[in-house]
């Protein structure tokens, strides 16, 4: 590479403009030249002006290759033409030398001869861009949607107390379906008006439904005819196998390696080690929408995906609370006292991180409440309560695997506890038989 060409795009100043560029290229020995270009014709200009300086070998060194970049990317890869992307000039050097646009191509262009910029831009004319632009579409659905359902239900607060009584028991789906149902006749009432919002509302709530559904369905397609495989991964769906992929690019060669790739979705582990310690700490940086997409595949392959959980990596072990020196001591607790204590018996390994039984239900009650309370919506106590005891018995006893139970659920790690402590004569009752 003989020479590197900086370009530095920013928002047009007029109208008439579609972008607004300024353009340095400078050689191995540091000449450069500059010049500011207007717009209109920006990329071919750009271009015909880089090759004017005769370099047989040279690259564009681009700021913003996914905003006001893109068309100057695209035009420079159509003539076969090398492309760099190129990050924001660091703090450090902008304040002493100061910003405008042609610094910033000259920085660009430094920043490629120097080494300090390898990344390759992504490419836009693929399948990837097609699932970006419908991801795009969806997620703002997705949003629109939640903000207008929590608008609603707020109007229903404040609404009239026979309008509000008649909504407020109904679950979600009866309820947008009766809001959308509404009929507010002349509005010269303070009613009519509520009715006509909820109504408003509840419909639009139901267009923007449609149009996710619509766009699930094209994420669904695109993806299966691209990256079967990934599809077919369990854990993985539509939304997720279009992120990863986003993420990659229709050119997915510009990842080198496979701890580029974790890098790049902030899942490898960044040094944080000082003298003998040595340690590493989470990466809160790279591209965090595949960093959730990531995370969500994780969890549900170690919660439902038998072959996974095994696999998974154990939690360190929680320090133990230092002893209290009141009267209420250690041994007060619960699990050393009472009749069935035996002070030369082994602890229950269950106990071994816990000070009492009380421990243990709080770990439960707060496991209930985040996987089955707070996502309900029951109108009755009966409801609620059967909904509670068929969690229980028809999840958490017997499918919910857990780590500490040695990816078990509770009833086949009882099973296998009294098949292996108690005589063959003594079986376990079964759950939903207690």
């Amino acid at each position: 590479m003989d020479a590197a060409v900086g370009s530095a795009l920013a928002e047009p100043v007029e109208p008439a403009c579609d972008a607004r560029s300024a353009g340095s290229a400078v050689d191995r020995l540091g000449a450069d030249s500059q010049r500011l270009l207007p717009v209109r014709l920006v990329d071919e200009q750009l271009l015909d002006w880089a090759a004017s300086f005769g370099a047989k070998r040279f690259v564009f060194a681009i700021e913003g290759t996914g905003s006001y970049g893109a068309g100057l990317t695209s035009a420079v890869r159509r003539r076969d033409i090398g492309v760099i992307e190129v990050l924001r000039t660091d703090r450090r050097d902008r304040r002493p030398r100061g910003k405008s646009d042609t610094i910033d191509a000259e920085n660009a262009a430094r920043a490629v001869l120097n080494g300090d910029a390898t990344a390759v831009p992504k490419t836009n004319g693929g399948v990837v861009e097609m699932l970006r632009q419908i991801k795009v579409a969806k997620d703002v659905a997705v949003k629109a949607r939640t903000a207008t359902m929590i608008t609603l239900k707020a109007l229903i607060v404040t609404a009239r107390p026979e309008l509000r009584e008649q909504l407020q028991p109904l679950s979600k789906m009866a309820l947008i379906q009766r809001c959308a149902s509404l009929r507010p006749g002349d509005i010269d009432t303070v009613t009519a008006a509520t009715k006509h919002a909820l109504r408003s509302l509840a419909r639009r709530w139901q267009y923007l439904n449609d149009e996710i559904r619509t766009h699930g369905a094209l994420l669904a397609q695109l993806t299966a005819q691209h990256v079967p495989q990934l599809v077919a991964a369990f854990g993985v769906g539509a939304d997720t196998a279009a992120e990863m992929l986003i993420v990659a690019g229709d050119n997915i060669d510009r990842v080198r390696s496979e701890p580029a790739w974790a890098r790049l979705c902030g899942v490898a582990p960044v040094p944080a080690s000082s003298g003998l310690t040595n340690r590493h700490r989470l990466n809160r940086g790279g591209h965090r929408q595949a960093n959730a997409a990531l995370a969500r595949a994780v969890i549900v392959r170690m919660q439902h995906h038998q072959p996974t959980a095994p696999t998974s990596p154990a939690a360190p072990p929680k320090a133990r609370p230092k002893p209290r020196s009141s009267a209420a001591s250690n041994d007060s607790s619960p699990v050393k006292s009472g009749p069935c204590y035996d002070p030369s018996a082994t602890p229950h390994p269950q106990f071994d991180t816990y000070r009492s039984v009380n421990a243990l239900m709080e770990t439960f009650w707060s496991t209930l409440k985040i996987e089955l309370v707070y996502r309900m919506s029951r109108r009755t106590r009966d409801e609620a309560e059967n909904a509670i005891f068929e969690y229980i018995d028809g999840w958490y006893n017997t499918r919910r695997i857990q780590r500490e139970l040695g990816y078990q659920s509770p009833d086949e790690y009882e099973t296998a506890w009294h098949a292996q402590n108690e005589p063959d004569n003594l079986t376990p009752v079964p759950t939903g038989g207690r």
